[in-house]
Formats: structure tokens, C-alpha cells, sequence
């Protein structure tokens, strides 16, 4: 009996320590699969990190970029009384694109130019006053000294005037000007009126010249009133420039070879002052 029951006492323990080693394994396994599930989180998290830093800093370099080739802002705002308003760009790294786009208050010439192109419209373009806006005369007007135009081209003569009582206007030669003083005769290459009102635009050929206001009556009581600059332009000779448009508005987008361009935006209109405003971004993206 006593034999029986140590032989059960045994089977008892083995059984105990069989269940004892299964549950150990049991824990050991629970105990792999949580580290493994962990370091897969955490591979997958680092790859994430990675992907994110990658799309993050990607964007932020295309960010970057695209700020450092905007030519002008969006929203940039200029006004056209000072006759024209530009900027430049150097396109160093070969074919590229340029494109933005304009509002003005009334048309204004557009332009991209070349270096050698921008020199040439610069001494072209560049306006010479014969006598400035704001100018009054009380009577007749004739200059002391003629202004001289020096060029190969002819040039554009524009202004504006009003006066209290009927006037001519004149621009004159010297011997022109000598026979009105001597001999009250009346000879010129351009003559405008009687009015009340004038604009003037005349073309003539380089030389030197006089400014001449006549009123046609009561002249010590005729007060003239220059509205805008008397002022001549030299007429250049067509360029063939990049891109060009005579608009209040433009979208552009043009294709450039290497090398420095200018921007320009130019009032026709002497009389005129509009506001440019850039609609969007004038950007350059490298092809």
C-alpha cells in the first residue's frame, strides 16, 4: 500500500513539473513575439521618420528654389510717372523659362531684353525735358536758348497744355525763331492750334531747335499751363527683342537662352502716369 502510494506521489510531481516547464515556454514565447512585433514597430517607425524627413526636406529645398528664382513678387505694385520701370536677372545654367504676368491702370510696352539690347533702349528711351510740367506763362513764351536733340533718328516731341485764352504752338528752327523776332514772320517744323487745349506730338529730325507759345490775342492776360513734361525721344531702331507686348495686361511665358536679361515695363503715354501691378510671380524655372 505504501509502495502504491509513493509511486502516485511521483507521477504527481512529473506531471507538475511537465506542466511547469510547458508554461514556461509558453511565457518565453509570449515574451519573443511582443520584442519582435516591438522591434517591427520600431523599424517601421524609423522608416517612416526617414520617408517623412526625406518628403519634408525635399519640399522644403523645392521651396527654396522656387523663391530664389522669383524675379518679382506677386503683388508688387510700381508707378510708370518716372517713364519706366525695370529689373534683371542673370540665366547662367543655359535653356530656361521665364513667365508672370501684369496689370497696369492704361497700356504700357512690355519687354525682355538682352544686355546689349537694354544699353541700346536705355539711350534711345531715355526722355529729354524741354520744359518741365508744372511750367507757367503769363503772355508769350519763347525760350532764351534753343534745346538741342542729338541722335541718328528722328525724334518724337510730346506734351501737353491748357491756357485761359486761344494759343499756337510752335517748335522752330534758329532762323525760324530770328525771322519771328525781326520780322514777325511766322515759319516752323511743327506748329499746333489756336487752342485752348493742346497735345503735342511732333516728329522731327535731330538739330537744334525753339519752344515757341503765341497767343493768338490778349496776351498779357493769357496764362499757359504746362499739364505735362515738354519732352523729345529719340525713335530707335527695331531690336528684335526676346518678347514684347503693348498691353494693360500680359501672361507670358518664354523660352531664354543663357545669358543677363532685363525686364521692362515703359509708358508710351508722356502724359500718363499708370500703376503696374505684377498679377503673378515673374519666375525663371531651368529646363
Amino acid at each position: 500500500m505504501k509502495s502504491t502510494q509513493n509511486y502516485t506521489l511521483v507521477a504527481l510531481l512529473v506531471v507538475i513539473l511537465i506542466l511547469s516547464a510547458a508554461n514556461l515556454f509558453f511565457l518565453f514565447s509570449i515574451n519573443n513575439s511582443f520584442a519582435s512585433i516591438s522591434n517591427s514597430l520600431n523599424s517601421m517607425n524609423n522608416l517612416l521618420n526617414k520617408v517623412n524627413s526625406n518628403v519634408l526636406n525635399n519640399s522644403v529645398s523645392a521651396y527654396l528654389n522656387q523663391q530664389k528664382n522669383v524675379i518679382v513678387k506677386n503683388g508688387t505694385t510700381q508707378g510708370l510717372n518716372q517713364q519706366f520701370f525695370t529689373t534683371y536677372f542673370v540665366n547662367s545654367t543655359g535653356p530656361s523659362y521665364i513667365s508672370g504676368g501684369y496689370l497696369a491702370s492704361s497700356p504700357v510696352d512690355f519687354y525682355i531684353m538682352t544686355q546689349n539690347q537694354f544699353d541700346q533702349w536705355q539711350y534711345f528711351y531715355n526722355p529729354y525735358t524741354i520744359i518741365p510740367s508744372g511750367t507757367v506763362f503769363n503772355g508769350y513764351y519763347i525760350q532764351d536758348e534753343p534745346f538741342t536733340l542729338k541722335g541718328n533718328y528722328s525724334f518724337s516731341i510730346s506734351g501737353n497744355f491748357q491756357s485761359t485764352a486761344d494759343v499756337d504752338f510752335y517748335i522752330m528752327t534758329p532762323e525760324q525763331y530770328q525771322n519771328l523776332l525781326y520780322n514777325n514772320t511766322i515759319n516752323s517744323v511743327y506748329s499746333l492750334g489756336p487752342t485752348v487745349s493742346g497735345s503735342i506730338n511732333a516728329n522731327i529730325p535731330p538739330g537744334n531747335y525753339y519752344a515757341v507759345f503765341y497767343p493768338t490775342a490778349n496776351a498779357v492776360n493769357t496764362v499757359i499751363l504746362l499739364n505735362s513734361d515738354l519732352k523729345a525721344i529719340e525713335n530707335a531702331p527695331a531690336l528684335g527683342y526676346p518678347y514684347s507686348s503693348a498691353s494693360a495686361s500680359d501672361n507670358f511665358n518664354v523660352s531664354l537662352g543663357k545669358g543677363i536679361y532685363y525686364l521692362v515695363w515703359y509708358n508710351p503715354s508722356l502724359s500718363a502716369a499708370p500703376d503696374l501691378t505684377i498679377t503673378k510671380s515673374i519666375i525663371i524655372s531651368y529646363s
